[in-house]
């Protein structure tokens, strides 16, 4: 058997439709259906909220009213498909990801980025949505932060006028706010990476820089993590 089947063998069991866990989403209580292994596997905060401590673990709901809709639905359907399709902003799925606790989640969003960022200049409100999510010392901080300075925020597009004055607005609107991201540009920036790490010779989103941004990544299959839960009773 090729290590793919194998793998697809594993996640078909961690959808196993029996286990089916509803999740109850924002002051809407908009409810999502989901195997409850499937994502334990991808997010330990799942997994701590079924198999564990928590009042969720003995029953089959589990209430989300700061999440957002769309957003846990775009976790859901990443963790069932593997595919990343959404309107939401990067940056928001990128801070859901630190929140349910799934760095495989966090790492796809980050590579979203990177291809997005590689073709179009980062926007200032971008820029100021992951800083308003996240706290000093994240990785999106630091890639956002390595970006603007390498780019600059107002790189060279071809803009019609009016676009390119409301760029140049938005710009000016956000460095006249001050705030961490136009602290951490001036001041912060030379100590946020030893030059061993980041000669600064290339973009963030170049290949030979995405380690710095992304994170590890547990090796347990699906099958492992099946068979753990099996050695501890709690499938």
């Amino acid at each position: 058997m090729t290590a793919s089947a194998s793998s697809a063998i594993g996640k078909g069991k961690l959808m196993n439709p029996c286990a089916t866990f509803t999740l109850i989403v924002g002051p809407q209580k908009s409810k999502i259906a989901a195997p409850r292994a499937l994502l334990a596997f991808y997010s330990r905060f799942f997994d701590t909220a079924f198999y564990d401590t928590f009042a969720e673990s003995r029953t089959d709901t589990i209430d989300l009213p700061e999440d957002d809709t769309e957003e846990i639905l775009t976790f859901v359907l990443w963790a069932k498909t593997g595919q990343l399709y959404s309107n939401v902003p990067l940056e928001s799925l990128w801070a859901l990801g630190k929140r349910l606790q799934s760095d495989p989640f966090t790492n796809e969003v980050m590579f979203c980025m990177f291809g997005r960022d590689r073709n179009l200049a980062i926007i200032a409100k971008d820029a100021e949505l992951a800083y308003s999510l996240t706290i000093p010392g994240s990785k999106l901080r630091a890639y956002t932060r390595r970006l603007i300075i390498y780019e600059g925020p107002l790189r060279h597009e071809e803009l019609v006028p009016e676009d390119e004055k409301a760029r140049r607005e938005d710009w000016g609107r956000l460095i006249h706010q001050g705030g961490d991201l136009v602290y951490d540009i001036i001041v912060e920036e030379r100590a946020s990476f030893s030059q061993d790490e980041d000669d600064h010779s290339r973009a963030p989103y170049y290949h030979t820089k995405h380690n710095l941004y992304l994170e590890e990544i547990s090796e347990m299959s699906a099958e492992e993590f099946i068979e753990a839960k099996r050695k501890e009773g709690k499938l």
